[in-house]
């Protein structure tokens, strides 16, 4: 763990993200960032990133870097009651130095089980709080039991405060980039379809206008014939 009086390595982490989100580059690539600067200072053989939902009664596991298999995936979703005792919706970070004695107990939360699956035995939660309201939260696990101490909490709790604002705005920018790129790709699908729709519709008319001449020429060609027959007739 190296000295928290390490604040030069807070502040050009910080910057750097906040260029990287001012250039627009998308968040998981700025994930990735985090990840790189990050897990050579806080044990971490998984990192993520949980966001709230919305409605503020959901904590979705966003993000995922891990070592090994997955189990608790991206997209994961648990209800805030069940992490509310961990403390995140008051800003205190939460350690469990034990995950196997922790998942012993009834009061588990589900994810910390699909944690243990995984190989995992110790895990840092750090609140991500703006504005005063809970945003998210980092998580890293490690395989060893008492990975984190006193010292990486604080540690992380300084980086989360001032990173909590801005991977918020990063995520909210990916999320308006990916809605601009979908609207743009439905846009295209639709004046494709209706190019289509216009060379069909002038293929079927030209066709129609083809077999009325067809019939035009028959109908001619039978008043024709029944001249001649009634010339025959007389």
């Amino acid at each position: 763990m190296p000295p928290l009086d390490k604040s030069d390595a807070q502040l050009r982490l910080v910057v750097e993200i906040i260029e990287k989100v001012n250039q627009g580059v998308r968040f998981r690539e700025i994930f990735q960032d985090l990840y790189a600067a990050l897990s050579p200072l806080v044990p971490c053989q998984r990192f993520s990133i949980a966001f709230l939902h919305g409605d503020d009664r959901t904590l979705v596991t966003g993000p995922v870097k891990a070592e090994g298999a997955v189990l608790l995936k991206t997209g994961y979703r648990e209800p805030m009651e069940q992490t509310r005792r961990l403390g995140y919706d008051r800003g205190e970070p939460f350690v469990i130095h034990d995950l196997q004695e922790y998942c012993d107990r009834l009061t588990r939360a589900p994810s910390t089980l699909l944690l243990f699956r995984e190989g995992l035995r110790a895990y840092l939660g750090v609140p991500l709080r703006v504005k005063g309201r809970l945003a998210g939260v980092l998580e890293f696990a490690s395989r060893q039991r008492s990975a984190y101490t006193a010292g990486h909490v604080l540690f992380m709790q300084a980086v989360a405060g001032h990173l909590a604002a801005i991977l918020e705005r990063a995520r909210l920018v990916s999320r308006l980039q990916l809605q601009n790129r979908r609207l743009r790709e439905a846009d295209e699908l639709k004046a494709s379809f209706m190019l289509r729709l216009k060379e069909e519709v002038a293929k079927q008319t030209g066709k129609a206008g083809r077999g009325e001449q067809q019939q035009q020429v028959l109908l001619e060609l039978a008043k024709g014939i029944h001249g001649t027959l009634d010339l025959r007739d007389v």
